[in-house]
C-alpha cells in the first residue's frame, strides 16, 4: 500500500494523505483523500517517494482544481532519510505491551515507531532484526496490534526503536488514532 502523506509546516499534528498527481520543477498537483480541507494560506511539508528516494516539498496551496485536486507552489525540497513523518508522543498515556513487558509510545510514524519500556530490556531484544507483536492500548479505549521488526536496541533509556512488518490498514488507523489523541489532548481539536 503505497501512503503519501502531508502536514503543516508548523503543527505535524494536521496532517492528511493525498495522492500525487503530476509534478514539475516547481510545482506539485495532488487529490486529496479522506474529504481533508486544506487552508490555502498555509505552508505544508509534503512527503513523496520516487524510485526508492524519499523527498519533502514545502509548498503552498496556490489553486484548487476540482472538488479534491489542489495545485501547490513548491518552495523549498529537500532528499529525506524518512518515507514518512514522525510525530513525538509528550504523554506517558500510550501503553505499550510487547511479550509481557509494559511501556509507553515515545513516538510514531507510518513506518514505525519508538517505544519506552518500565522495566530494562530482557536479552531476548538484543537480536535485531526479531519481529514483534506490539499492543498499543489508547486512553479512550481503542487497542491496536502491529507485527514490528526490532531495529535499534537503546539499552540506557530502556527504548527499542521498531520498523512496522506491513504498512496495512491497522497501521494507518493506528496512526490516525494517535495524531487524532494527541491533537485532542494537545487542545487543537474537541472531543
Amino acid at each position: 500500500m503505497e501512503l503519501y502523506i502531508a502536514h503543516e509546516v508548523d503543527n505535524p499534528l494536521e496532517m492528511f494523505f493525498y495522492t500525487p498527481v503530476s509534478m514539475s520543477t516547481n510545482l506539485l498537483k495532488v487529490r486529496l483523500l479522506e474529504g481533508k480541507k486544506v487552508d490555502l494560506e498555509k505552508d505544508y511539508t509534503f512527503y513523496y517517494n520516487r524510485d526508492g528516494i524519499n523527498f519533502s516539498f514545502v509548498g503552498r496551496p496556490i489553486k484548487k482544481v476540482g472538488e479534491d485536486t489542489l495545485l501547490v507552489l513548491i518552495k523549498d525540497s529537500r532528499i529525506e532519510l524518512r518515507r514518512y513523518p514522525r510525530v513525538k508522543v509528550p504523554f506517558d498515556e500510550i501503553v505499550v505491551e510487547v511479550d509481557g513487558l509494559k511501556g509507553f509510545l515515545r513516538d510514531i510514524s507510518l513506518g514505525g515507531c519508538r517505544l519506552q519500556f518500565l522495566k530494562p530490556i530482557p536479552s531476548d531484544f538484543l537480536d535485531r532484526g526479531l519481529v514483534k507483536r506490539v499492543r498499543f492500548f489508547l486512553p479512550d479505549g481503542q487497542t491496536f496490534e502491529v507485527k514490528a521488526k526490532v531495529v535499534n536496541i537503546m539499552r540506557e533509556s530502556r527504548s527499542v526503536s521498531c520498523a512496522f512488518v506491513m504498512k496495512d490498514e491497522t497501521v494507518v488507523k493506528l496512526y490516525k488514532a494517535v495524531t487524532l489523541y494527541l491533537r485532542r489532548r494537545l487542545g487543537l481539536e474537541e472531543y
